[in-house]
Formats: structure tokens, C-alpha cells, sequence
């Protein structure tokens, strides 16, 4: 072979090389494309729970005369125990759990009732609305309701407040009824006694002072009880008399306030002490029915002709 011919050769085979290597790097570009898969998740609905709840008992004035902590303990009001009048207002609150939240508890149906111990009879007290929402608190609630207690005819004796709540989703709530309280007297009846019943002075003359009357010591009790249990209930007590009216010609007066008293509470404390009897009446205090009221009575003739003497003593007796 020539010089000429092997030059040739030697740059055709540079060549062929040369367009082997291009397209080597041109193929290695990673290729580009998307995948796309779907998910998916059940979120079931939990059912609410009555986390507790309390009330509160206002008079006809509106002040509070019972109320109770979300344990049932009274914490405020005049009433030593928890009894409600008719036209009297009944306020119940429950504080409802629901991990839903805000959006749930606006469509919850919330109920107050009243049961009967022991007893499958329920009366319906109230619907309950939400009351109260802590934002920092977001699944709790507390739901308000109240009601007018009606005449006893309607209404009356031991009840048990319990809660029902059934969440927008038609889902009750899994402690339901729940019981709040358990001892709730409504429209107790009362009664009272005064034993002896007819103060007598059997052996007066005309001009004595503070003879006293034969038959002392007379007993003024009163009563309150829901069918045949005692409920401690506070009231007012008052007095008055009229005079003594009657002698030989029927013309003659005793006055009322000749009539005087002693009175002496349940603990032994004497209250009253040669207290002359008054018309119109006369308020005595408060007291509650658990006590005996004991009094004894002294009368002042004056100078009247004899015969028989007719007058009253009364009590006005207000439940508190």
C-alpha cells in the first residue's frame, strides 16, 4: 500500500468512530412522566357524651332560693333544702362532650326532664340551647333550658333531674338519661298543728293581770312533706288576735292586746316574752318546719262583769 492509499484509510476509520460516539450520548436522556394514585379515609361519627350538669331554683322575685355545683352540692340560696313552688322557675345547664365540635353542637337536641324514682314515668321539663362555647375548648358545651313549675295537679313531689342529647347525626349520647340530681321536691304539701287546740282560762275574776291560760303550753307545728316524705321547708310566721267579746250581757270586751305570749323556738331560745297579742298580725320570724314552736299565754281580765269571753288567735303561715 502507498502513502496516499493508507492516509485514506487511516481517516475513514477516524471518521466511523466518531459517528459511533454521537449517538451513544444522545440516547442516555432520562425519560419524564406522572403517576397518580387515589386515597381514601372513613371518618366515623363519635357519639356525645353528658358531661355533667347543674340548676338553680329562682323565686318569684328572681332571686336565687337554691342552687347547685356541677356535683349537686348547694352553693347559693336561701333554702336550706332543694324544694320549688309553683309559677316558680326551674334553670337546668348540662355541659355536653362532642369531638365534632362547634359545627355539631348548634344542631344537638338537648332535654331536660323530670323522673320519678324508681319509675319508668318521665315529664318533660325543657328543650336546652347552647349557652355557653369556649373557643379554647372547642369539643365542650354548656346548654341552658328553664321552666315555669306548674300547679300541683300538674306537678308535684320527688323528682330526678336527668339529661338526654342526641348529636345532628340522629347519635345519642352514650350515658344518657343522665341523672344531675336526685332529690328535687316539687309543690310539698303543707299543714300545721296547734295542740292544745283551744286556749282556755277556766277561772278568771274581773281586775287580774297575766293570769295564765290553763291549758299552757300549746304546740305550733308545721308541716311539709312530699307523698309521705318530710321536706325541710323555711317560712314566715305571723300572729294576730281579735278581742275578747261576751259577758252576762254580751257587751263586754276583753281587748286583744290583754292577751299577751311567750314563745320559744325549737333549740330552747325564748323569743318573745309578755308580747301583747296586736290586730292586724304581728311577724314572729322565720322558722322551718322540722321545729316545734312552743307558747304560752297570759290574759288580763279589767274590769269586766263575768260570763263567757269568745275571741281568736291566728297564724299566718308563708312558705319561704
Amino acid at each position: 500500500m502507498n502513502t496516499k492509499n493508507k492516509t485514506m484509510a487511516v481517516l475513514m476509520a477516524a471518521i466511523m468512530v466518531s459517528a459511533a460516539i454521537v449517538p451513544m450520548a444522545m440516547a442516555g436522556k432520562p425519560a419524564q412522566f406522572n403517576e397518580i394514585h387515589e386515597g381514601m379515609a372513613t371518618v366515623h361519627n363519635s357519639a356525645p357524651t353528658i358531661l355533667c350538669g347543674y340548676f338553680e331554683i329562682l323565686d318569684n322575685d328572681g332571686n336565687i332560693a337554691y342552687k347547685t355545683d356541677q356535683e349537686g352540692n348547694k352553693v347559693d340560696g336561701y333554702r336550706q333544702a332543694a324544694y320549688i313552688w309553683e309559677s316558680e322557675k326551674l334553670v337546668v345547664y348540662a355541659k355536653i362532650h362532642d369531638p365534632n365540635g362547634i359545627s355539631d353542637f348548634y344542631q344537638h337536641t338537648t332535654e331536660a326532664w323530670l323522673s320519678l324514682p324508681g319509675s319508668p314515668t318521665h315529664y318533660k321539663l325543657t328543650d336546652m340551647e347552647m349557652y355557653e362555647y369556649n373557643a379554647g375548648d372547642p369539643k365542650n358545651a354548656t346548654f341552658r333550658g328553664e321552666k315555669l313549675i306548674p300547679s300541683p295537679d300538674i306537678l308535684k313531689c320527688h323528682y330526678d333531674i336527668t339529661i338526654t342529647d342526641t348529636d345532628k347525626y340522629g347519635i345519642s349520647a352514650e350515658n344518657q338519661p343522665h341523672e344531675i340530681f336526685d332529690c328535687l321536691f316539687i309543690n310539698p304539701e303543707m299543714s300545721s298543728t296547734f295542740t292544745p287546740d283551744i286556749i282556755r282560762w277556766l277561772s278568771l275574776e274581773a281586775n287580774q293581770d297575766q293570769v295564765p291560760a290553763d291549758t299552757n303550753p300549746h304546740i305550733l307545728h308545721v308541716d311539709a312533706e312530699c307523698a309521705g316524705e318530710k321536706v325541710n321547708v323555711s317560712y314566715e310566721l305571723k300572729v294576730r288576735g281579735t278581742d275578747f267579746e261576751g259577758g252576762i250581757s254580751n257587751a263586754q270586751t276583753i281587748p286583744c292586746s290583754n292577751v299577751e305570749y311567750n314563745l320559744t323556738d325549737c333549740t330552747g331560745v325564748q323569743l318573745f316574752t309578755k308580747e301583747p297579742l296586736t290586730n292586724p298580725d304581728k311577724l314572729l320570724g322565720e322558722f322551718k318546719t322540722c321545729c316545734n314552736i312552743t307558747t304560752d299565754w297570759m290574759m288580763t281580765t279589767g274590769a269586766v262583769e263575768p260570763g263567757d269571753y269568745h275571741g281568736e288567735v291566728g297564724f299566718d303561715i308563708k312558705a319561704m
